[in-house]
């Protein structure tokens, strides 16, 4: 008989809810980034994760913009910006960072464990009904270890992305509410 024991560390499935009271499944929680080529010093996955030259264009031939919520708080997600997949942990939010500074140990140990894990990010351009002629940006990141998605996860129905923002924006009346988890609406120039 042989026992194969494993540890999950500072991960959610993608199978389940990311934080309670969320209704929706991801296993990273969104972060922005800088879209395009990164600055000088920039590093776009925020940690060690390492981007593959993988954009199938046809994958990402269709995608549907969404609109949710009313007045002040219209979100809309109006665009794809990117589309990449990634290897290694996955973007550093501020409470894993945080977590990781405090507990060498276990930043040893998350380090160790994700040096192969793989991800998709999509980054999209993002409006809000009450600022008129402003541009934000989010990330999702999913989860891809066991390969189960496609750079076409980007194109999904970004619906839920539009409710995930009103509600980690406490409708809208503090865009960085949730940034210390990841939650992060950041303004495009």
């Amino acid at each position: 008989m042989v026992v194969v024991l494993t540890m999950v560390t500072g991960c959610i499935s993608a199978d389940s809810p990311d934080q309670p009271g969320s209704d929706r499944p991801r296993s990273e929680p969104p972060v922005s980034v800088e879209a395009g080529p990164p600055s000088e010093g920039s590093d776009t996955t925020e940690g060690s994760a390492k981007p593959e030259p993988e954009l199938e264009a046809q994958e990402l031939a269709e995608f549907e913009p969404a609109t949710r919520g009313e007045g002040s708080c219209e979100v809309r997600v109006v665009e794809l910006l990117e589309a990449s997949k990634y290897r290694g942990p996955g973007p550093i939010t501020p409470a894993l960072d945080a977590q990781l500074r405090a507990d060498p140990q276990f930043a040893d140990l998350y380090n160790a464990r994700s040096h192969g894990d793989s991800h998709i990010q999509c980054l999209y351009e993002v409006q809000l009904g009450g600022q008129p002629g402003v541009r934000y940006r989010w990330r999702e990141v999913y989860g891809n270890t066991g390969n189960r998605y496609t750079l076409a996860i980007c194109n999904g129905p970004v619906g839920p992305i539009a409710d995930h923002i009103i509600s980690s924006t406490l409708e809208c009346t503090d865009l960085d509410a949730k940034a210390y988890w990841g939650d992060e609406l950041e303004r495009l120039p």
